[in-house]
């Protein structure tokens, strides 16, 4: 329980001090940088054979940065979803009452970016905005 309670208060200082700074830009400048490689990707699929090193490094550059931000917004999500899972444990194992109004006090540490948390969905809803957002590009 203590140990917990370090950890929210780490989780405060981190979300007050770089929700606005080094991790949202660090997401997002990934985020646009498999955007724009998809939208490189699927535009020099027609010309591979023309142009190799080009559709090279769009697709090296693709796949790089989906595995790099899926791999990171997993991460992330994944430490929401085992302090939820740890909370209901602790409540499942609680005997007094003062221990029960304890653990209802607490909530499951989240990673916030800028106005948002990471949660369970996040990494699917990114990956659905990426490749939303290269489509946009191409039929543009």
């Amino acid at each position: 329980m203590l140990l917990f309670k370090s950890v929210e208060i780490l989780e405060r200082n981190l979300n007050t001090d770089l929700k606005y700074t080094a991790i949202p830009g660090c997401i997002y400048s990934f985020w646009a940088v498999e955007t724009l490689s998809l939208y490189g990707t699927i535009k020099s699929v027609p010309q591979f054979f023309s142009n190799v090193f080009l559709s090279s490094v769009f697709l090296l550059g693709f796949i790089t940065t989906f595995i790099v931000a899926l791999i990171g917004n997993t991460l992330e999500s994944k430490s929401y979803t085992e302090s939820h899972e740890l909370l209901l444990k602790w409540k499942r194992s609680a005997r007094d009452k003062v221990r029960m109004k304890e653990i209802k006090a607490l909530y499951p540490v989240r990673l916030r970016i800028g106005d948002n948390y990471i949660e369970q969905t996040t990494p699917l809803v990114a990956q659905d905005f990426i490749v939303n957002q290269a489509v946009s590009l191409i039929l543009l």
